[in-house]
């Protein structure tokens, strides 16, 4: 009886060990899959991924502060 528990503990365990498993290897290839395109910023020219850029027209900038002032 103390036989079958433990089996069954160790069974259990053991499968939520392969599901962590699986489910970090999923969210490392998620995340593997994201685009590292770089663009540059037209003010001061620092390099950034193109989905953290401010984009005006076809230029990028790094920050709202580098953007053209409307006069």
């Amino acid at each position: 009886m103390i036989v079958k528990f433990i089996l069954l503990i160790l069974f259990v365990w053991l499968g939520l060990r392969i599901y962590q498993t699986l489910q970090i290897n999923k969210q490392k290839k998620v995340t593997s899959q994201k685009s590292h395109d770089m663009v540059s910023c037209d003010t001061c020219g620092i390099h950034l991924p193109v989905d953290e850029a401010i984009r005006s027209g076809e230029k990028h900038f790094c920050s709202r502060d580098h953007l053209p002032k409307k006069d």
